[in-house]
């Protein structure tokens, strides 16, 4: 689903592009996704696109999205949300040549 939203957002014209990952659990691809492998994914959207990525970890026990995206936001409960994908976009913007 990332590399497909990855493909979509590269067709567009927009000098920034973001892209908001919300996580609950590990990844653990089916048999139908054997062999794809979410850091080679993530680390070929960041060195090939110019593309931001943004993880955010809804619930507890979601530090693991901090190991995949380097823009994130981890072990937040749903009222938090609002706070916490601000903060984050924010980052991310800052960090973004584009603005």
């Amino acid at each position: 689903a990332l590399s497909q939203a990855s493909d979509r957002l590269a067709k567009r014209t927009e000098k920034a592009k973001f892209i908001i990952v919300l996580s609950d659990g590990q990844p653990v691809p089916s048999a139908a996704h054997a062999g794809i492998d979410l850091d080679n994914t993530v680390t070929a959207i960041l060195e090939q696109t110019n593309q931001k990525l943004i993880g955010l970890g809804l619930g507890s026990e979601t530090d693991f999205v901090e190991k995949y995206y380097p823009n994130s936001v981890v072990n937040i409960q749903a009222n938090q949300l609002a706070d916490s994908l601000s903060q984050v976009i924010l980052q991310a913007i800052e960090e973004t040549d584009q603005f």
